[in-house]
């Protein structure tokens, strides 16, 4: 109605106001001085359990990633193959954002009472396996309804990812977000620069790579999730003198 322009105007007007509502809320903070961190770097070292951890998170980080850029990428090029509109794409991002809106907070309650290792997994596999779905769908409606369901189990992956890792590596929090975060947005490059060339190929080609590779990193954490373990909080933390 608007123009696809108004799009990238109103996305880049609400990104600003959310920066600056995240800056006054932040607020000054005090600076640490050079000897409060020396202390922190030499009373903090990675833990064995820690290392394991954050492994595993970054290996089940880089099979979200390459989903997500994959999807990213290809998602309004397959509905507009089933003959959808503007309208009908962006209501199917909604749609799909609704679940992670209403769910996320039972899946942060999930997370805090289940185990969180098998909580990731779970999410990033069965995720996986609805992507070789859509192409064999031509309903528009079913489509959308698949997404909210593909949706709601994708909502369990990052609670229960973030919650594993930050209690695993204590105070080196920040370092690992570092590491987890390059992993992401590595992998999600990856997917976007091969998703317009594999749906060239074919419109199913996409997801069923992109679904190849969610399962084989999700699997492939597995290791180090289960040499992990499970709650870190008894841990006594590793002190290098």
């Amino acid at each position: 109605m608007f123009g696809r322009s108004t799009v990238f105007v109103a996305t880049g007007i609400a990104l600003a106001g959310a920066a600056l509502v995240a800056a006054a809320a932040l607020g000054p903070t005090a600076r640490p001085t050079a000897r409060a961190g020396a202390d922190a770097l030499v009373r903090h070292a990675w833990s064995p359990r820690a290392r394991r951890a954050l492994l595993a998170i970054v290996v089940l980080t880089i099979g979200i990633g390459v989903l997500i850029g994959v999807y990213d990428v290809i998602w309004s090029l397959y509905m507009r193959t089933l003959g959808a509109s503007d309208f009908v794409i962006g209501l199917s991002f909604s749609l799909f954002a609704l679940p992670l809106v209403i769910a996320t907070p039972f899946a942060g309650w999930a997370s805090d009472r289940w185990d969180r290792r098998w909580l990731a997994f779970g999410s990033l596999a069965l995720t996986s396996l609805i992507g070789p779905i859509y192409p064999f769908i031509g309903s528009i409606p079913l489509v959308m309804t698949l997404g909210v369901l593909e949706a709601t189990l994708w909502s369990f992956s990052e609670p229960a990812m973030n919650a594993f890792l930050m209690e695993a590596v204590r105070e080196r929090r920040g370092e690992a977000q570092g590491v987890v975060g390059t992993a992401l947005n590595g992998a999600m490059a990856v997917g976007s620069l091969s998703a317009g060339a594999l749906f060239a190929i074919g419109p199913g080609v996409p997801f069923f790579v992109a679904a190849a590779a969610g399962i084989v990193f999700a699997f492939g954490a597995v290791p180090a999730l289960r040499a992990a373990g499970g709650r870190l909080s008894a841990e006594p933390e590793v002190v290098s003198a």
